[in-house]
């Protein structure tokens, strides 16, 4: 009861955050949950208003995962790009809730069909293995670049890692920016390092880190 009774008073100082702060926004749906919880605390109807508060937060959370879609890359002259897939979903614990979002965009290009898949994800565990990769080339770079068919960097840009690996004899490049809360994967199916390198940069990383903190 005292947990419930401590999320429902956070649901009515968001409400009345809401109802003071700037422009009133109308039949915005977030706001109508604002309020329907704000009744259901001042009934005593605790649970739901606690509902209500995990529904305010759901949209919140489904918000910020559409607002990343504005940083993947438009497609280069002569790709196409296909539409964004998304995929999310909600993790938590009995402290925390972390709206997980997956976004893969698929581009071709026109005059040889080379093909390049963009990826933007918060997945902790996604973000955990590559920096486990990152991790391990730091401490055996020379051995992973010691076969000459693969050929493996690391370079830094406003605070990201970024891992680049060529596959030579596969004729593929995988390039990736890690950050502790975000991370950029590009896979190119042709050994054109500067192909990737150009989807990269068109991505404002200072931006999609602001989005996510």
């Amino acid at each position: 009861m005292k947990k419930a009774l401590a999320s429902a008073v956070l649901v009515l100082t968001i409400a009345l955050l809401w109802s003071t702060a700037g422009p009133a926004l109308g039949d915005d749906e977030v706001t109508d949950l604002a309020e329907k919880a704000r009744k259901a605390y001042a009934a005593g109807d605790y649970q739901e208003a606690l509902n209500l508060y995990q529904q305010i937060v759901q949209h919140i959370q489904a918000m910020v995962s559409a607002s990343l879609e504005r940083f993947m890359p438009q497609a280069p002259a002569g790709w196409e790009a296909a539409e964004i897939e998304s995929q999310s979903w909600t993790g938590s614990t009995d402290e925390t809730s972390q709206r997980m979002t997956n976004l893969t965009r698929e581009y071709t290009r026109e005059s040889d069909e080379a093909e390049c898949t963009v990826v933007i994800a918060n997945w902790p565990q996604m973000i955990q293995g590559y920096r486990q990769t990152i991790q391990m080339f730091e401490q055996m770079g020379d051995m992973m670049n010691a076969d000459p068919d693969t050929k493996v960097t690391k370079t830094t840009k406003d605070g990201w890692d970024i891992l680049k690996i060529v596959e030579v004899s596969d004729g593929a490049v995988q390039l990736s920016a890690v950050h502790d809360q975000i991370i950029v994967h590009i896979e190119l199916d042709r050994n054109e390092p500067g192909v990737a390198d150009t989807f990269l940069n068109s991505i404002d990383l200072p931006g999609l880190l602001a989005a996510v903190e």
